[in-house]
């Protein structure tokens, strides 16, 4: 998409061209039908796509459970979600609007809404969106192939700095934004799909982002939780495992993949163990 100046005029990235910008995450679905990779999956008999976007190394890219709550209610597209853990957190919010259910981004609604109390003293628009989505594979078809106005996904605006000519010609890398881009958002084919549904998943063992260098949802605090939920998988088949208050294990600890990819497929491998595991198993103590 073309980027423009705060005036609306398409900017210049050369005296020969014209700055354009990704299109968003929403922009996939109309790749997956171009490339034919759509074609590919119905010749192959793949029905249903598992999507992810965050840097969310707690992500479970296949949820067999989330699948079958999906295929069972015939859904077109079905989204997990988490409480938020206070007002501010960048999360979507899942919101009936207009009797369709719809994600408002963060940046989109007001901070004193994000804030509202409800009479039980939660917040009010509670329902965080972690972007992890199950979509049909033509629910996507349908959506990409759309250029009518009522069914198409909407743009966003995003204000951003975008290296551009100035009046003179001469080339510019701004130090803060001096324009906006345009970006289509997945969640945005929620309210278009057939029976949508949302389903509350715990944080602990599906949402860890890594958004900033340090602090809060950090790379650091990504890798405790990760140590935290293999201290849960440990302890729940009674591995005499030391943690503290928040359940962070006393040593580093790492579970291969391949030896339990989540809970359930822990308890199988573990449940094959004659003795204690090493690390050919998969189990890394240190």
């Amino acid at each position: 998409m073309p980027a423009v100046d705060f005036s609306g005029k398409i900017l210049l990235e050369s005296k020969g061209s014209i700055a354009l910008s990704p299109d968003g995450h929403g922009g996939s679905l109309r790749a997956l039908d171009r490339s034919g990779a759509l074609d590919l999956m119905e010749r192959e008999r793949i029905d249903t796509l598992s999507y992810f976007q965050v840097d969310n190394p707690l992500v479970r890219a296949i949820d067999p459970s989330f699948i079958g709550w999906h295929l069972l209610r015939g859904s077109e597209m079905s989204s997990k979600m988490v409480p938020k853990a206070y007002a501010e957190e960048k999360l979507g919010h899942f919101c009936a609007q207009n009797g369709r259910l719809v994600v408002v981004e963060y940046s989109d609604l007001p901070m004193t809404m994000q804030r509202e109390i409800d009479a039980s003293g939660q917040l009010r628009y509670l329902a965080g969106s972690i972007a992890l989505h199950l979509l049909d594979r033509e629910f996507i078809r349908r959506m990409a192939r759309s250029d009518g106005s009522a069914v198409a996904l909407p743009f966003h605006r995003a204000d951003k700095k975008i290296p551009a000519l100035d009046a003179a010609g001469q080339p510019v890398k701004p130090a803060k934004a001096n324009g906006v881009k345009f970006e289509l958002f997945v969640f945005d084919a929620l309210p278009f799909a057939q029976n949508p549904l949302v389903i509350e998943t715990s944080r602990a063992d599906d949402f860890s982002p890594v958004k900033n260098a340090e602090g809060v949802d950090s790379p650091q605090t990504c890798r405790d939780d990760q140590r935290r939920q293999f201290a849960r998988w440990l302890k729940a088949h009674d591995a005499a495992l030391a943690t503290d208050a928040t359940g962070l294990p006393s040593i580093n600890l790492e579970v291969a993949p391949s030896f339990g990819y989540d809970e359930d497929s822990f308890a199988e491998s573990w449940a094959r163990q004659t003795g204690r595991p090493t690390l050919a198993d998969g189990l890394v103590l240190s």
